[in-house]
């Protein structure tokens, strides 16, 4: 109902207000110097409750051993660093965000780690400030994020690396009570943490061996009649259906007369309790929030300016519309979403019944059921498709859904078996393997994008809905692979001529080439690329391409500068494609001659059977 943003401004001063009230809670009961005294593995239930409450720093099913807790001797004792707390997990485990948040800073300051304290300085760090002002550190891990980044809860922001001062893989975590008071400063000070999914309301002590649970940690906030069967329910449906691509938090509580909400705590009162499939949608509504918000925002709201020229003079409040006019367009794309996820689960025929029966937001539902193509399309054009929706997006075209199906299939048996290899990114022949099956999912992807629709014969309108849905899969492959190659180019800096091979260095080129979503990555690789083509330990022919790649600026055309190889355009017809504005044309082909490409003329004719 009420979205992460339409709370964020009460939240924000409740969480203040419950903070100092539960430090006050602890004086009380003879904690009065929480960073001098440990109260933490003698804590009550009433003192647990006060406690700030986290999803564990890792995906499901992760094993760990907590080797130094609270209060450690060997380096958890000291001032302002008493409640942080060492996990021992393999080298390489991922490490996710245990709330939604901004990056602050993601420090990497050196190479080099071990068992002497000559590394001390040496340990990558990540600080996320969550949105009430705390601030998590993830230390000892190799970063996939970068400074000012949104992060949404449960996403994976880094792995395990051997950095720092450390003597076996761990990861080493904390949560500051302000970005005013981190390890860096005189004022520091962590705050007692209760995990969920460990035993004794979430301690995490010394010694305790655990492992990250699968599905939801639901709870009932007072008991009440009708909050029992409501959990029954959920425990019920969340048996019955995969619902994992829907978990943007694990964290549920049930309340008998809250209004439901996605923020802080995803909450569901007890209105459904009788009714599975209404209980089912309100919660998959409240998920969905999760996800259009945080790192999606702006996303979104580029989402919500095309729809207010769509729809003009929205309704708010009432039965109608949302708590604002923002909140009114935001929910025309949660509640398009909320439709889409009831088909996947409940068939398309309830699925309209329940948008259609649904009392409140009234002339929201009423634009997603007459406007779904409609609105379906703007979102997808803005990149908010995901891949919970996959089959959906094309369910009144079933050619184009039987092809997506296959794709999907293809690319996770590629996938699949390419995961039967261990993962060693410091061994030169797994990245190597590693880069081509990254080159071959991206070949695969784009050969098969391009000639499905002209091989099986669309019509025009099978043909926009392959190419609404193919603009998400691109999205989806290429920020991966880009996630990858920035993690292995941590370790590497680049895949040289002289210790991988041509072959290997191309195939990093062509997914550096497809990063357009992240320019400033492009740009970083450009510069590299610049000095190895001197020395030979690049193609000159790549590095050209790319030099025109950044210069075009695909993710955003208005920045774009004249190229300098023509390499870059477009189609414009049939078998005709012309390059974008290009740099003294007179000297061309002679610079082309110089990077080892033919002329601008042989070029263009390779695209003749390209362009349809």
């Amino acid at each position: 109902m009420k979205s992460q943003t339409d709370f964020r401004r009460i939240n924000n001063n409740i969480m203040k207000i419950l903070f100092v009230i539960s430090l006050i809670i602890l004086a009380v009961t003879g904690c009065t110097s929480i960073q001098k005294k440990n109260f933490y593995e003698a804590a009550s239930p009433a003192q647990i409750v006060s406690f700030k409450r986290e999803r564990l720093p890792f995906p499901t099913g992760i094993k760990f051993l907590i080797s130094q807790g609270v209060f450690g001797k060997k380096s958890h004792a000291e001032p302002g660093n008493e409640y942080s707390w060492d996990f021992d997990v393999p080298y390489g485990t991922p490490v996710v965000s245990v709330e939604n948040g901004t990056v602050l800073e993601v420090w990497e300051p050196t190479d080099g780690g071990g068992c002497d304290s000559k590394f001390s300085n040496a340990a990558h760090n990540i600080k996320i400030e969550h949105e009430d002002g705390t601030v998590a550190q993830y230390v000892h891990i190799s970063a996939k994020v970068k400074t000012g980044e949104l992060v949404r809860e449960g996403q994976e922001i880094a792995v395990t690396a051997m950095n720092g001062w450390i003597c076996s893989p761990q990861l080493h975590f904390g949560i500051y009570r302000s970005k005013d008071h981190l390890y860096s400063s005189s004022k520091r000070e962590t705050i007692p943490v209760s995990f969920d999914g460990l035993p004794e309301f979430g301690k995490a002590t010394e010694g305790l061996r655990g492992e990250v649970p699968s599905g939801l940690q639901i709870s009932i906030v007072k008991d009440a009649p009708g909050t029992n069967e409501t959990l029954k329910l959920m425990n019920e449906f969340t048996k019955k259906y995969d619902l994992s691509p829907y978990f943007f938090t694990r964290k549920i509580q049930i309340e008998k007369f809250a209004i439901p909400h996605d923020y802080p705590i995803l909450t569901l009162n007890t209105r459904h309790n009788k009714d599975p499939d209404f209980l089912l949608s309100t919660f998959l509504h409240e998920q969905i929030h999760r996800f259009v918000s945080g790192p999606n925002e702006v996303k979104t709201q580029n989402a919500i300016k095309e729809l207010r020229s769509k729809f003009k003079n929205v309704p708010v409040g009432g039965k109608e519309g949302g708590f604002d006019e923002n909140s009114t367009y935001r929910h025309l794309i949660v509640c398009w979403f909320e439709l889409q996820a009831d088909k996947k689960y409940l068939g398309a025929k309830r699925a309209y019944e329940i948008i259609r029966d649904t009392d409140h937001y009234t002339w929201i539902y009423k634009q997603v059921l007459a406007h779904e193509k409609e609105i379906g399309s703007v979102i997808s054009h803005h990149g908010l498709d995901f891949y919970p929706a996959k089959e959906v997006f094309a369910s009144n075209f079933p050619r184009v859904t039987a092809d997506m199906r296959t794709y999907e299939e293809t690319v996770a048996s590629m996938v699949s078996e390419f995961k039967k290899q261990p993962e060693k990114p410091k061994e030169k022949r797994w990245v190597k393997a590693k880069l081509k099956h990254m080159f071959e999912v991206d070949q695969f992807m784009r050969n098969y994008m391009m000639n499905t629709p002209f091989k099986n014969g669309y019509s025009d309108d099978e043909k926009k809905e392959f190419e609404r849905i193919s603009v998400a899969k691109f999205q989806t492959i290429d920020s991966e692979n880009t996630l990858e190659l920035k993690r292995l180019l941590k370790i590497y800096r680049w895949f040289t001529i002289s210790e991988f091979g041509k072959e290997t260095d191309k195939q990093a080129w062509i997914l550096v080439q497809h990063a357009d979503l992240d320019p400033e990555f492009q740009k970083e690789v450009l510069a590299i690329l610049s000095e190895l083509v001197k020395k030979k330990q690049t193609d000159p022919s790549n590095y050209a391409y790319l030099v025109d790649r950044v210069a075009s600026s695909f993710s955003d055309p208005t920045k774009r500068v004249p190229q300098k190889y023509g390499t870059q355009g477009h189609c414009v017809g049939p078998g005709k494609w012309e390059p974008h504005e290009t740099e003294d044309p007179a000297n061309l082909d002679k610079r082309r001659s110089e990077v080892g490409l033919g002329t601008e003329a042989e070029y263009m004719k390779m695209f003749k059977d390209i362009c349809h």
